[in-house]
């Protein structure tokens, strides 16, 4: 199918959908702000997180000093709405670690990371994919995945979805250009990458309007749901603030993509790294590299002017 017919059809789908009933308030959908001056509003520059199952436990990264230093903090749910301040992994030696995600069960996490991996030809450390298994004690070792990770390329925000399938990106050296990729766990194994047909056509998307540029999109666990960072460009080209905005896959194809409505998006901040909570009820996301935000799913695709 070409690009064209693509979209006369995402278009088709995306009317409908907009006829669909919606049954939040404004009020249920207020994004809320996530363990504020605990997690959030600390003075870090905070980036993505992920919830445990169970949503008692958060996962995150933020920046530590120095340039292209990160580190994965984790905090626990301690009481109704009480956090505990977040501790560092450190994950055996000391090395830049960032961008977790969680296998549907909690047992694996597999993270972006500078550390030297084996047999790594290039002359500069680039990001590369690792794991690691939960124990009775913790966490293992940091295992790393050679099948999915490409030497010389920045391999990043990896997530899973229930069908077992891990969703990334990945990028050249010098960022000039980036695409979404999918593996499959299979006997312990993962398959080699091919590309992701889901989330590559919100590029192609993009591509047909100039004014518009995506960094990346996060399925929902179900596949069912793409949050997408959108940047509108400014007079010399260059990217603005991210917002976030939806695509919803209905009879197996995906709706044009829209801003989210209701809860998500500010006029000047800068939205971005939306993740998932494992059961999907849940969405989470960053404002301006300060706070993490929540807002129910079933808000993301709601339309207040619609109700009018």
């Amino acid at each position: 199918m070409n690009i064209i017919a693509m979209l006369l059809s995402m278009e088709l789908l995306s009317l409908a959908s907009d006829q669909a009933p919606v049954s939040p308030t404004s009020k249920d959908c207020a994004a809320e702000i996530f363990a504020g001056g605990t997690v959030s509003d600390t003075g870090h520059e905070i980036f993505r997180g992920v919830f445990a199952p169970g949503n008692d436990k958060f996962y995150f990264f933020r920046s530590l000093q120095g340039a292209e230093n990160y580190g994965i903090f984790s905090s626990s749910k301690n009481g109704v709405n009480s956090w505990t301040t977040p501790e560092r992994l450190t994950l055996g030696e000391n090395h830049s670690d960032f961008y977790p995600a969680l296998s549907p069960d909690g047992q694996v996490m597999v993270f972006s990371s500078y550390r030297p991996a084996p047999n790594d030809p290039s002359e500069k450390t680039n990001a590369n994919f690792w794991k690691i298994q939960r124990t009775e004690d913790g966490w293992g070792e940091p295992e790393f995945l050679a099948v999915i990770s490409s030497f010389q390329q920045y391999d990043n925000r990896a997530h899973f979805l229930n069908d077992g399938t891990i969703r990334f990106s990945s990028a050249s050296a010098d960022w000039t250009e980036t695409h979404e990729y999918v593996s499959q766990l299979s006997a312990e194994e993962y398959t080699p990458p091919a590309l992701d047909s889901d989330r590559e056509q919100f590029r192609e998307w993009a591509h047909a309007q100039p004014e518009l540029f995506v960094w990346t999109s996060d399925l929902s666990p179900d596949g069912l749901l793409a949050i997408i960072e959108v940047s509108t460009r400014n007079e010399d080209g260059r990217p603005g603030p991210s917002d976030l905005w939806y695509s919803q896959k209905l009879n197996n194809q995906w709706t044009v993509p829209k801003p989210i409505a209701s809860g998500a998006n500010t006029v000047e901040g800068n939205e971005n790294f939306p993740t998932f909570s494992p059961d999907g009820k849940t969405m989470v996301f960053v404002r301006d590299f300060e706070s993490f935000y929540t807002l129910p799913t079933s808000c993301v695709t709601r339309h207040p002017e619609a109700e009018k």
